[in-house]
């Protein structure tokens, strides 16, 4: 028992001491809190004098304007410019005099000053200044004429209604008035005050306590070494012969001034003072409160105590199972006695029941140890799901990030970073809406984090913004995290599915665009007249193109040439439509216009303009030609098959009219450009259809069959025009490739030529011009009679001429020579009795000249 009461002594001595620490560390704290707030209050000393100069310079501003404004009302009217500047210097006792000076160095002023003959105002400084900023100035400072006072001018530049300097407006002040704007704040105590001129120069100060030091020159040299020379503004902790405060500096950067002030610490320390002192009462009530206490614990309890302690002594379970404990009722104990006795006897039935439940308890044991291993189980396995789900989260191909309740940035992968190019330090702590969306996307943003904190997991697809606003398309998953029923943050998965919205975007564009001209398509056409056939965009007008001879392009000069001219095609036909129509590729050759709210004039003009465009593109020369037609949908009644049909049927009429005659055309035009390409094959050519006429007249055709074998004649090498310039003009024999693409001569004319009616013949005859007669010639291989007759002319014309003309691998052979090769190989290569038809023709021929 003495221990314990020894221990509860301990324990208040302990307690009194904790109080007595935590009182002195309360008072510390206090004392810094103390300290800083003379800090602040020094500063806001400061901090009102800086708001006074500010004030005192935007009220003399405002009364300068107000003076500029009405002297621009009533520039020629001295007498009112005189009386209003006396008005504004009665009711503002800042100015001590103003004045107006004119372009033309007129002065009206309100002080007795007369200037001499020789001053012009123009030159002053107040006046120079404000003209050449044209804007309000405030001149450095400068003593009155008794040098006892500092006078500061602010002067205004006045313009007329077309913006023509007329004049500045000025007022001095006296700076002493400024002194007895700063004397009105001083709040806080003896401080001492001055303001220096940009040059350094002391303009006034107010000095409130005494000391024999040069104060002002200790302030100048506090300012001239403080460290942070750039800022214009600071505060230091500094001494004036004993006293200690805090200097302050200010520099009003417009006008050069500078600020200096010096506050004594002690102006501020009553508050500490009186924390002292309470807390030394608050200490004394303590301990005082302890002894009271510790007197009344050992009247009260100790004494008690010790006899209840030798009662319990004296009780031996063991010997006697009906010992009581007695004390006194009315002892403070008395209570705890009575129920120790209550005890005592419920002691052995106690022990009897904790007998019978031994058994039980060592059951219940075991369940308990059994429970227990179940938890460790189920902690490893918690620990291990944890560990999955980290590992989950940090390897996950798709970018995840884990927020709080307020939607800030807890956590984020490595697939995070990645795709959005921040690293967690960078956006810990910040609003994920904020971080990954912008103006445009923001609200969406928002809407899919409030459903997310209602407890919806959110699927989405929309676009999110990486670190350098670099937009991705992504698929957002939102998902909740709860505890115990209460939202605690969440998770949200982004998946980057840039490159399937970029593949989305291609199929889409390409669904509607023809891809060789980038004009919508047939489907994209179709479905649009379905879309606007609606009253408010009748009549619909169709516009329906051919382009004439495109096959024989292709055929002639390659697809790639083919190509070339649909492009420009569509490039004109752009540029005329421009106000909204809808162009499309129809086929091959086909085009259409889809025009909403049309009249005929419309149509009409539309078609002429186009024709006139496309009428002057050519390809190599050869001039190409377009037919054109249109028709209009008037209302909802209309069918829109019988529109493209009369659409149709109008372009096939001109096309009737302007195709075969174009196409004609156009074939002469490429006979002239593969003849300037290669002036060889023109005299070839011209040979052969000549040489082939009169062979014709000796085998006695008839005359259409003679005329027509001269145009075969000068036709039946057309198709090298597609042959490449390098093969046509090589210097040698050709090889094995190139001798395999000139024979692609003979169907490339059929193509051509096949593209005008009354050529169809002309063409099979050229196809076949280079079939031999055993079989074995190209491009089809026909045999004997299978060769068109005139074919196989041409074919003997074509290789006499070859053979007694010039190449670059050989000379000319004689006619001689030529006869015996191709007796060599008639009936292999030749018709034979055209060969000696031919033959006894040209030596007939040779006889007549000699």
């Amino acid at each position: 028992m003495n221990r314990i009461i020894r221990g509860i002594n301990f324990i208040y001595v302990l307690l009194l001491l904790l109080v007595l620490v935590f009182v002195n560390l309360q008072f510390k704290d206090a004392g810094v809190v103390l300290s800083e707030e003379v800090k602040r209050n020094a500063m806001l000393s400061v901090d009102i004098m800086d708001h006074q100069v500010n004030e005192w310079i935007v009220e003399n501003e405002k009364v300068l304007f107000t003076a500029s404004d009405y002297i621009k009302a009533n520039l020629t009217d001295s007498e009112l410019i005189l009386e209003m500047l006396e008005d504004k210097l009665d009711k503002h006792d800042l100015f001590s005099s103003m004045y107006y000076g004119t372009m033309d160095n007129k002065l009206i002023s309100t002080s007795s000053f007369i200037p001499p003959s020789n001053f012009d105002l123009r030159e002053t400084p107040w006046y120079e200044e404000a003209a050449k900023a044209e804007h309000i100035v405030i001149t450095d400072p400068f003593l009155n004429a008794i040098k006892n006072s500092w006078i500061v001018t602010i002067a205004v530049p006045v313009y007329d209604d077309f913006g023509h300097l007329k004049g500045v407006v000025a007022g001095d002040i006296m700076l002493e008035r400024l002194k007895s704007v700063l004397d009105d704040s001083e709040k806080f105590g003896q401080s001492v005050t001055y303001l220096l001129s940009a040059k350094g120069e002391k303009m006034f100060g107010i000095d409130s306590f005494e000391q024999s030091q040069d104060t002002l020159g200790l302030m100048k040299n506090w300012y001239d070494t403080r460290e942070d020379r750039v800022k214009s503004y600071g505060m230091l902790e500094e001494q004036v012969g004993k006293v200690k405060g805090y200097f302050h500096y200010h520099e009003f950067t417009d006008l050069g001034w500078i600020l200096m002030s010096f506050s004594p610490i002690n102006n501020y320390s009553d508050s500490l003072t009186r924390l002292q002192f309470f807390s030394l009462m608050l200490s004394a009530a303590i301990i005082g409160t302890f002894v009271i206490l510790i007197f009344i614990l050992r009247t009260v309890i100790t004494k008690p105590l010790f006899e209840f302690e030798q009662q319990v002594e004296n009780i031996d379970l063991e010997r006697e199972t009906n010992q009581q404990i007695v004390l006194s009722s009315n002892q403070a104990l008395g209570k705890l006695s009575s129920k120790i006795n209550i005890m005592l006897q419920k002691f052995f039935e106690q022990v009897n029941a904790l007998n019978d439940d031994r058994d039980e308890l060592m059951a219940l044991n075991e369940e308990l140890e059994a429970t227990y291993s179940q938890l460790v189980a189920t902690e490893q396995e918690v620990t291990r799901q944890k560990q999955n789900f980290e590992a989950l989260f940090r390897n996950a191909q798709d970018a995840i990030v884990m927020f709080d309740q307020d939607h800030q940035v807890l956590e984020i992968n490595e697939s995070f970073e990645k795709l959005f190019g921040y690293n967690i330090n960078e956006i810990v702590g910040m609003d994920l809406d904020v971080i990954l969306s912008d103006g445009v996307y923001r609200r969406e943003a928002e809407t899919l984090t409030k459903k997310v904190f209602g407890g919806e997991m959110v699927r989405f697809e929309s676009v999110r913004y990486g670190k350098n606003k670099t937009p991705h398309h992504v698929s957002i998953q939102g998902v909740p995290m709860t505890h115990q029923g209460v939202m605690i943050g969440g998770y949200g998965v982004y998946a980057d599915i840039s490159e399937r919205k970029r593949r989305e975007a291609n199929l889409a564009y390409i669904s509607t665009h023809d891809d060789l001209t980038t004009l919508y398509n047939r489907a994209y056409f179709e479905k649009k007249i379905t879309e606007l056939k609606k009253a408010e965009h009748l009549p619909l007008g169709i516009i329906m193109m051919d382009v004439n001879g495109l096959k024989l392009i292709n055929d002639a000069f390659g697809h790639r040439a083919g190509d070339h001219l649909l492009n420009e095609i569509a490039m004109q036909v752009k540029d005329i439509c421009n106000h909204g129509e809808i162009i499309a590729r129809m086929g091959g050759d086909e085009f259409s216009v889809l025009v909403t709210n049309s009249t005929h004039e419309m149509l009409e003009h539309l078609t002429d303009e186009i024709l006139t465009r496309c009428n002057q593109i050519k390809v190599d020369e050869v001039s190409i030609s377009v037919s054109l037609g249109h028709a209009q949908l008037v209302t909802l009644n209309d069918s829109i098959a019988d529109v493209f049909k009369t659409a149709e049927d109008y372009l096939n009429k001109r096309k009737l009219t302007e195709g075969p005659s174009v196409r004609g055309k156009a074939i002469y035009t490429i006979v002239n450009t593969l003849h300037e390409k290669n002036k060889r094959e023109e005299q070839h050519s011209m040979r052969v259809s000549e040489l082939s006429y009169e062979l014709g007249k000796a085998l006695k055709l008839s005359d259409r069959e003679v005329n027509e074998l001269k145009t075969i004649g000068l036709l039946h090498d057309v198709g090298k025009i597609a042959i490449d310039e390098k093969i046509l003009n090589k210097e040698g024999r050709l090889t094995a490739e190139e001798y395999s693409e000139m024979q692609k001569h003979p169907e490339i004319g059929y193509r051509i030529l096949s593209a005008v009616n009354e050529m169809s013949e002309i063409a099979e005859h050229v196809l076949a011009h280079h079939e031999s007669f055993d079989g074995k010639g190209y491009p089809k291989g026909l045999k004997g009679e299978e060769i068109p007759y005139l074919a196989r002319i041409i074919t003997v014309v074509d290789a006499f001429d070859a053979m007694t003309s010039d190449r670059t691998y050989r000379k000319a052979m004689t006619y001689e020579e030529a006869y015996v090769e191709l007796r060599r190989v008639s009936g292999i290569q030749f018709d034979p009795n055209i060969v000696e038809t031919f033959i006894e023709y040209l030596e007939n021929i040779r006889k007549k000249l000699n």
